[in-house]
């Protein structure tokens, strides 16, 4: 199930095979957030990478967005937006400059033109809410995201901008 807390969190379990394959696919398609995207108005683009207090039980995850993104190589680098709230987070504030190996990685956003491209994971939660809910989400963003189980790869409405979640034809047990 996806929660939404009141933090505006959501919740989702680190296990999920969907949650790992559609992080997959942004991983695959991370190039595409330093390219030029020919918008009028570009928003803060962001990555999302966990912060964990370590590996094996009793480990605390918490997964947070980075923005003034740098691509590297084999690194990306960014400012930490959000004020984690788990264990994992403690003295990490927002500001933070973080580096991550790109392999870590979970997803990436843009926002062009107030159109969300990207956002693989967020998407994925997106199918899980309900209307309003999904609502009151777009709103906090202040993005127009297309239809849950697909992503914008670019802007525009051509052939090819918008692609389907990488999810097997089962339903995802959240």
């Amino acid at each position: 199930m996806v929660r939404t807390a009141r933090r505006r969190l959501v919740e989702l379990p680190a296990d999920d095979p969907w949650l790992s394959l559609v992080s997959r696919a942004a991983r695959d398609h991370l190039d595409l957030l330093g390219q030029p995207s020919g918008a009028r108005t570009r928003q803060q683009a962001a990555v999302k990478v966990p912060l964990s207090t370590g590996e094996g039980p009793g480990t605390s995850t918490e997964h947070v967005w980075l923005g003034e993104v740098e691509l590297g190589e084999d690194v990306v680098r960014g400012v930490l937006l959000n004020r984690p709230v788990e264990p994992a987070g403690r003295g990490v504030d927002p500001g933070s400059r973080l580096v991550v190996p790109r392999a870590r990685v979970e997803d990436w956003i843009l926002g062009l033109d107030g159109v969300a491209v990207g956002g693989f994971t967020v998407q994925l939660s997106r199918l899980h809410l309900g209307r309003l809910a999904r609502r009151r989400h777009d709103r906090a963003w202040g993005l127009v995201f297309p239809p849950p189980g697909l992503v914008r790869l670019r802007p525009g409405d051509e052939a090819g901008a918008l692609v389907d979640l990488p999810l097997p034809g089962a339903r995802s047990p959240w």
